[in-house]
């Protein structure tokens, strides 16, 4: 396998290889072209093949976004938001609640603020990387966190005829 870059020379890549992948990595933006040709044990080969071009262009990584607000906190809800980041095209929002694994709750959207309802009790942290369209992303932002705290639940106690006569907490905690 051979490749050219922009104009430059044919240089060799891969020579009596087996291999029928070669990953690049960390290639600078420019034109790439490439061409193959086939090898037999005897080492007679073939022509090369049609050339083949790829464009490739880098787009900077997008800066590291502030920690994100909390706010709207209501029973079970609250709103997670963040500011706008240059170079920015979409934003991934992780999630960990209560010091477990973080986990992806937006990924590549372009909102800047994300609800979330019907949660349990416990801390929440949020965390946020900025991306742009050719993929790099942003390191994850520093962590914010907040705390639910839904009320207890409570249990009306009744005699046979149905009059209240004891009330409990979810606890089993005698309230009155």
């Amino acid at each position: 396998m051979q490749q050219k870059f922009n104009d430059d020379a044919w240089v060799i890549i891969k020579n009596a290889t087996t291999e029928l992948l070669h990953q690049f990595e960390q290639l600078a933006t420019g034109g790439y072209s490439f061409r193959l040709s086939a090898c037999n044990a005897a080492l007679e080969c073939s022509i090369y093949s049609d050339i083949q071009v790829v464009e490739i262009t880098n787009s900077p990584v997008p800066a590291v976004p502030e920690a994100p607000v909390i706010s709207n906190r209501s029973i079970g809800r609250l709103s997670v938001s963040w500011q706008v980041v240059e170079l920015a095209t979409s934003y991934d929002l992780q999630q960990r609640y209560n010091g477990g694994e973080w986990l992806l709750i937006k990924n590549k959207t372009e909102m800047t603020v994300h609800e979330l309802t019907e949660l349990s009790t416990g801390n929440y942290e949020f965390k946020i990387r900025a991306c742009n369209q050719t993929e790099p992303c942003s390191a994850f932002s520093q962590i914010t966190q907040s705390a639910v705290k839904l009320p207890k639940k409570k249990y009306i106690h009744t005699d046979i005829l149905g009059s209240p006569i004891l009330k409990t907490d979810e606890d089993g905690n005698v309230i009155q």
